[in-house]
């Protein structure tokens, strides 16, 4: 995976899938737009508080900047 123009090495725990597939559960089947999929994730990796530093804000505009 590229990130930062750098390759690395992800290695996801079942948590963070499972994580990954309670958002995309509760997006519906009707298209939804970059900013609701972002503010989703944000509310979830706060809620279980993956990191006591964890900007909702930076990580929604990470997300939807170009």
């Amino acid at each position: 995976m590229m990130v930062k123009g750098r390759e690395v090495k992800v290695n996801m725990q079942r948590r963070h899938l499972e994580l990954i597939a309670e958002v995309i559960k509760f997006i519906g089947d009707n298209e939804v737009d970059r900013n609701t999929v972002a503010t989703m994730f944000a509310d979830v990796l706060m809620r279980e508080r993956v990191n006591d530093h964890f900007d909702v804000a930076r990580f929604v505009k990470a997300c939807t900047s170009d």
